[in-house]
């Protein structure tokens, strides 16, 4: 099996430290698969990973800025370079695939007037205003691979509308594949590609996982757990905004009191690794929090405006909330540090939202 990895699921994890991530790169031997990842898709998550860095610098700079006023003694924001930064992560990319046994694959030598053509065309991968060309390139690498292999080819993405839909990529773009013993699959994400290959072919603890629902696992108190990163969990990705079903993500939010942790249910634990411990659990939180708005995030933000409704001119506007949210996790448990070494939310749900 030859498994080719979009360039959304590395920016969206671009260490790969992910559960999905972890799981994949260290038993993707047990269904004998390889990673081929296209230059094209490398150099647009280097690419990318280089914007976001500049985008948090710049957003430093300015927070900087807005903390001067309030100081009596003015502090200097230590610059990054982040084309030094930029660099160490190209090198870390490259080392990261090729010693789990990734191989790097050239930009395909797909003629200009082919690309016009499709482009012009509007056929997909192509959706007009000259989206669509990294995607062919990549789907061009994919063509030029399969001519010399009779393997089934999974290609990974999160953008899986772009290519078909289904599993099965559209009709015209398998038409340019002309070997006919070669099966080409797509997947719509990481963990899917996972749950459906990788996992069954790993060691589930059932008593494990009894036992973690139950609270009676000595190495691992989950609801202690959750207590203990509830409030990194909740800020990290600004989930206490989509508890009132903020979007936009303006303004400040900060969690008060955390009244309950509820285990709902531990639906697995699977070994892997050796040492290391899969758990896929649900938990119901309810917490006390506030969200705060200047008069600034009411003009840009159409949300926050429906959440306050009409105000005369303020300079900041609080709300003190409760809500119940329920968080589905997958955690990563470090069997000899007795430790979660990474975790990952699969989905939130509550009154306002499900994602």
């Amino acid at each position: 099996m030859k498994v080719f990895i979009d360039s959304n699921i590395f920016i969206s994890d671009f260490k790969m430290n992910s559960p999905g991530f972890r799981v994949f790169l260290n038993e993707l031997s047990v269904i004998s698969g390889e990673i081929f990842i296209p230059d094209v898709v490398k150099d647009e998550v280097v690419n990318k990973h280089r914007e976001k860095v500049e985008s948090i610098i710049g957003k430093a700079r300015s927070e900087m800025d807005k903390l001067n006023k309030f100081l009596f003694k003015e502090e200097k924001f230590n610059g990054i370079d982040s084309n030094a930064v930029n660099k160490e992560y190209k090198d870390y990319f490259e080392r990261k695939i090729i010693d789990n046994g990734g191989i790097f694959l050239p930009y395909p030598s797909t003629a200009h007037e082919q690309i016009v053509s499709m482009e012009l065309s509007r056929r997909k991968p192509f959706l007009g205003e000259g989206s669509g060309y990294r995607d062919y390139l990549i789907w061009q690498t994919i063509v030029e691979f399969s001519k010399n292999s009779n393997d089934t080819i999974i290609f990974i993405t999160s953008n899986i509308q772009d290519f078909g839909s289904n599993g099965k990529v559209h009709n015209h773009l398998m038409e340019e594949v002309t070997n006919n013993e070669c099966n080409i699959i797509l997947y719509d994400g990481l963990d899917n590609f996972n749950d459906n290959y990788i996992m069954p072919q790993l060691e589930k603890l059932e008593n494990t996982r009894r036992e973690l629902e139950k609270g009676e696992y000595e190495a691992l108190n989950i609801s202690d757990w959750v207590k203990g990163e509830i409030d990194y969990l909740v800020s990290e990705d600004d989930l206490l905004f989509m508890g009132v079903g903020l979007t936009d993500q303006i303004g400040l939010a900060s969690l008060n009191t955390l009244n309950q942790v509820k285990i709902d249910e531990v639906s697995n634990v699977t070994l892997f690794n050796e040492n290391e411990l899969l758990i896929d659990l649900t938990v119901t939180t309810d917490i006390d929090f506030s969200v705060s708005f200047s008069w600034d995030d009411f003009i840009l933000s159409h949300e926050v405006r429906d959440f306050i409704g009409e105000e005369e001119r303020f300079e900041f506007i609080s709300s003190d909330l409760n809500n119940k949210f329920i968080i589905e996790l997958r955690l990563i448990f470090n069997l000899t540090n007795k430790s979660v070494d990474e975790y990952e939310l699969l989905h939130l749900s509550t009154q306002y939202l499900y994602i």
